[in-house]
Formats: structure tokens, sequence, C-alpha cells
């Protein structure tokens, strides 16, 4: 098993653990190589065609994917997360799991349709 199917698998076995239930479906991680990649997902999947991330962005989640730029990239392409550190990189793609899960759960998994959610 690879260190990424490591850092997922443990961070699945968090939330299901946390939420005393598995996930409503299946859904697919990429790891993107480079920025404009992750933007270019991202601009996409957010109906946003100018979008540029900042810096720190590096995962999201949704209820049918995790976008991530290649962790063991972070220290180049990050200006505040690091690979090194791996207590915060398993609490970062874990955190976007719970998204993920999250959005499983919700009427809108990608959150477009939000008007009255409160």
């Amino acid at each position: 098993m690879g260190e990424y199917q490591r850092i997922l698998s443990k961070g699945l076995g968090i939330v299901t653990l946390f939420c005393n239930n598995l996930y409503a479906k299946k859904f697919d991680v990429f790891v993107h190589p480079f920025r404009t990649s992750l933007d270019s997902t991202w601009r996409k999947d957010w109906a946003m065609p100018g979008f540029k991330s900042e810096c720190w962005m590096v995962p999201s989640g949704i209820g049918k994917r995790v976008d991530l730029i290649s962790p063991k990239t972070w220290d180049t392409k990050s200006c505040e997360h690091h690979y090194a550190d791996k207590l915060s990189t398993q609490m970062l793609i874990t955190h976007e799991l719970v998204h993920v899960y999250h959005r499983q759960l919700n009427v809108s998994s990608d959150f477009i349709d939000v008007d009255k959610i409160d």
C-alpha cells in the first residue's frame, strides 16, 4: 500500500468510526501534479471560470471526489502545508474526507443548491 493510500485509509477509518456509519457511495480521489490542474478542476466544479486558488488551498472534498495537489509537493506548491508534518497532513486529508461524507448525505452534494439550507 502506498503512502497516500495509507493516509486515505486511516482517514476513512476515522470518519466512519466517528460517524458510526459507512460512506453512502463510492468516490474518486484525484492527485493533481500541479496547481494548474487542480485549479482547472475547481473552475469546472464551482462554475467559476476565472478562479485561481490561494497558495494554502491544496485539497477539497465533494460528494463524489477528493481533489488534492500531490502532498509530496506541498513544500513548494503551498504556503502553509508541509508533507513532512505527517499529523497535519493526516488531519487535513481526513478533514476533506469529512466533507465527502457530509456532502453525500446532503441534498446538494456539491452545495450548488443551498437555498434555504438553514
